[in-house]
Order: structure tokens, then sequence, then C-alpha cells
């Protein structure tokens, strides 16, 4: 019995190490770690909602996002962890854009930066718990038809004053005007890398999307797979 108990705390602390991994560096577009170096067109608003679960725990993510001048897209939402025991809440403010784009160039650089923070229980208020940011980087091939992202970043953790280089590279096939296939690998200096593999399914182009992938701990077990669900909508001329 106490070895059975070791084991579920074991794999508890693992999925919580893994879904909250997820969440704390740059919130690109949802499930996926790695972000591309474009932002959402003036006037242009989106909302990101999604699940993100493996066997012991759960994340929900709510995440609007505007571009009000042109130049910068602001992200301003929530994501909620739970597991089997607690809940924790996170909210994220982050400025995402691009440096470098020119029309005929298949390379583009871009940036982000943001904060986390948590809700408090004990005095009920929010407490800032990390900061962040990457320098973003993207190469479109084959007319658009394959994009490469390169992530290279910091996060710098309040809760247990550590700093953290942060690193992603991303894929994407675009198989036709509605489907996606995306792969990537992401993590930072002080853990394993994790990989993700999905699918996004383009509704409505460039209005209502769906993601669905899958992903784990590379070498890890069962207990760090996870699977995500998540919808994107979008909406131009809000602004």
């Amino acid at each position: 019995m106490i070895n059975q108990r070791a084991r579920a705390a074991v794999r508890r602390l693992q999925a919580c190490l893994l879904l909250f991994g997820l969440s704390v560096s740059a919130y690109a577009a949802q499930p996926y770690a790695t972000d591309d170096a474009a932002i959402l067109g003036k006037g242009t608003c989106q909302l990101e909602i999604g699940r993100l679960a493996n066997r012991d725990a759960h994340e929900l993510w709510l995440l609007p996002a505007c571009n009000f001048t042109g130049n910068v897209e602001l992200t301003l939402g929530k994501l909620q962890f739970n597991e089997a025991d607690s809940t924790r809440n996170l909210y994220v403010l982050q400025g995402k854009g691009v440096f470098f784009r020119e029309t005929d160039s298949p390379h583009a650089w871009g940036w982000l930066a943001g904060l986390r923070g948590h809700h408090q229980t004990a005095d009920d208020r929010r407490q800032l718990s990390a900061v962040f940011g990457s320098l973003l980087y993207t190469y479109e091939a084959y007319r658009d038809l394959l994009l490469f992202h390169v992530n290279i970043g910091g996060r710098s953790d309040r809760d247990d004053r550590r700093n953290a280089t942060t690193w992603g590279s991303a894929a994407e096939f675009r198989m036709n005007s509605h489907f996606t296939l995306i792969g990537e690998f992401f993590g930072d200096d002080r853990v394993p890398a994790f990989h993700q593999l999905g699918i996004r399914a383009a509704l409505i182009p460039d209005r209502l999307e769906f993601d669905v992938s899958y992903g784990a701990n590379s070498g890890r077990q069962a207990d760090t797979r996870w699977w995500t669900l998540g919808i994107r909508i979008m909406q131009a001329g809000l602004l």
C-alpha cells in the first residue's frame, strides 16, 4: 500500500511538472509552445479556448488577444491547472511584435515578452510569479506550404528564484487550405525536451480553427504523455 501511494504521488508530481511546465514560458497559438514571427492584423482580435490533459491532471486556458495599434499583439488571459486535490489559477499578460518582415522575403523575425502571475489564496491577492521573453524566427518555404519556426529566450521564476533558458523549434505543413500538420520540440535547460504532434483544421479559414495534438516528455513513461483539444476564433475589424 505504501509503495502504491508513493508511486501515485510521483505520478501526480510528474503530471504537475509537465502540465505546468507547458505554461511557463511563452503563450503561442495554443496548444503549441513554439510561436511564429507573425501577429494579428491591425484591429483584429482572437479568442483561444482549450484543454490539455494527461492521466492525473489537466489544464484549461482562455486567452483573448487583440492588435490595437498594428505593431503589437496583446494577450491577457487565464490558465487553470487542476490536479487531484488542488487547483491553481494562472494569469498571463503578453506582448508580441514583428521587427523584420519584407513582402518578398521568406524570413521573418519577431519578439515576445510577458508576465505570469497566480492567485494567492491565503491573502486573496494576485502575485507575480514569472517574467519571460523570446526571440522569434520564421522561414517560409515552397510557397508557404512549409513553415519552420525557431524560438530562443529566457524565463525568470520568482517562486523558486531560478532562471531558465527556453527554446523551441517547430514545422508546419499545409496540406490544403483547411488542414495543417504541426510538429515541435521545446523545453528549457532545466528539464528534458518535450515533443508534440498535432493537426489544425480551419473550418472557416482565418475565422474558426480547431487543434488536436498529442505530446510527451522525451524518454519518459505514460505519466508524462498528454493530449490537447483547442479552438481559435478570429475576427477582423473589431477595433
